[in-house]
């Protein structure tokens, strides 16, 4: 007897697992309540994964300007400080200026490649900027899309509430 039984459980898990596999390829529509819910819940874990890795990625690219506009930030004090040595050497008036000429020579060579440095930078970004802002519409888009996307799984996990409360033992009125 015990054999018979270990038989017909083997048998039916069989069945479930071919089902399975049959519904997730999309060759046979899910029959059973927990054929149903399976496949709903598949479809949103698919959905939240996918969701994921697109927040992921959007927060390595914030990261990648934060990063940017740390260095940029770094450099500016740099040039803050140039410009301090600059004024502190000129305020000794004509003599200090002509003492000084090689050394403020210097500092403002730096100055002026550093600057240069920075207008190209400036430059770069704002074409990057603008490549970010068609990005940004078409992150709009992708918003939209997702929001969309959000609905869809929440009106999932609604219909899985629904199969499960269908599937649970219904009270006697007394």
């Amino acid at each position: 007897m015990e054999d018979k039984q270990k038989g017909k459980n083997a048998e039916e898990q069989l069945l479930h697992e071919l089902r399975h596999a049959y519904t997730e390829q999309g060759m046979l529509q899910p029959r059973t309540p927990s054929d149903k819910m399976q496949a709903k819940m598949e479809s949103v874990d698919s959905q939240l994964k996918s969701q994921h890795l697109e927040t992921e990625s959007q927060v390595q690219r914030l990261i990648s300007q934060v990063t940017l506009k740390m260095s940029s930030s770094q450099k500016f004090q740099g040039m803050v400080y140039l410009a301090k040595q600059i004024s502190q050497l000129l305020e000794g008036g004509e003599e200090s200026f002509r003492r000084n000429a090689p050394t403020l020579s210097e500092l403002v060579q730096t100055l002026e490649e550093q600057l240069h440095s920075q207008q190209q930078a400036a430059s770069n970004e704002t074409a990057k900027s603008l490549l970010n802002a068609v990005t940004g519409m078409a992150e709009a888009g992708n918003s939209m899309l997702e929001a969309s996307q959000i609905e869809m799984m929440h009106m999932q996990a609604k219909a899985m509430a629904a199969l499960l409360q269908d599937q649970a033992p219904k009270s006697k009125p007394h």
